[in-house]
């Protein structure tokens, strides 16, 4: 049981989500960002064409899930208009906790799903949308988006070494 994102491109991505967390979030954190203090938002996970990787264990069923992701060249884009602002390097963060400024931080917009009454659910990461959309009403097909840089409003300062999730490991621990 849990949430996945499967890589159906040519491509490696890195992916970062948000959720309600209630538990582990929900102790006397202090907003620094306009989402509730009880979103936990974890990322990068970095995730090999065909592979699946579950990035929440247990059951998933009801909740909303707000997702982005990107190629490593940062050629395909999945975002969406649910700003936040999110560490370039592996992060777990609660709520507020998510502020930082630009080289190390962008501003990112992510997708929301609602995942309904599924225990299971599967974000599917296709490059175009010719690809076949599931016939499993548990897997959520994404197409990137329309311009090659969607989602990403802050761009790096020239000069400055911008550093990207390391390739070729998830790069987020589990509990």
């Amino acid at each position: 049981m849990g949430l996945s994102f499967r890589n159906n491109t040519s491509l490696t991505v890195y992916v970062a989500f948000a959720y309600y967390s209630s538990a582990s979030c929900n102790q006397g954190s202090n907003p620094l960002i306009p989402w509730p203090s009880w979103y936990e938002a974890v990322g990068w996970y970095t995730i090999n064409p065909g592979q699946t990787v579950e990035v929440l264990s247990g059951a998933v069923n009801n909740r909303e899930i707000y997702y982005y992701a990107e190629s490593t060249d940062r050629s395909l884009v999945w975002s969406g208009v649910n700003y936040l602002t999110l560490p370039q390097n592996a992060f777990k963060l609660c709520g507020g906790a998510g502020y930082c400024d630009a080289p190390l931080c962008r501003r990112l917009g992510l997708r929301k799903i609602s995942i309904g009454n599924f225990r299971n659910y599967t974000v599917n990461i296709v490059s175009s949308n010719i690809q076949s959309q599931s016939k499993f009403l548990n897997v959520n097909t994404a197409v990137p988006g329309k311009k090659k840089n969607v989602g990403r409003s802050t761009s790096p300062i020239k000069g400055l070494r911008v550093v990207r999730p390391a390739a070729g490991r998830k790069s987020i621990s589990k509990r």
